[in-house]
């Protein structure tokens, strides 16, 4: 499911970042883009974050590898 339509950024890639330790919407919108321009997404993402660690077996499909970050969108390291 798409979530935020501004930067293409679907559920699964939201909840991946979740489950690497990504759980703020601030952290989301660096690492992805989403919630970071309009905010009509942002109520998805933070039910999102809120759920992430329930993700069953097959649910972590997609990462932003496969994609082109936003310039704007600096990735920071996620401490261990």
């Amino acid at each position: 499911m798409l979530v935020c339509h501004c930067h293409a950024v679907t559920s699964s890639q939201v909840r991946g970042l979740v489950v690497d330790g990504v759980c703020t919407l601030n952290g989301i919108a660096r690492m992805s883009g989403a919630g970071s321009d309009c905010g009509s997404c942002v109520s998805v993402i933070r039910d999102l974050i809120e759920h992430g660690a329930t993700l069953g077996p097959g649910d972590r499909v997609g990462h932003l590898e496969h994609r082109e970050r936003p310039e704007n969108v600096v990735a920071l390291p996620i401490p261990a």
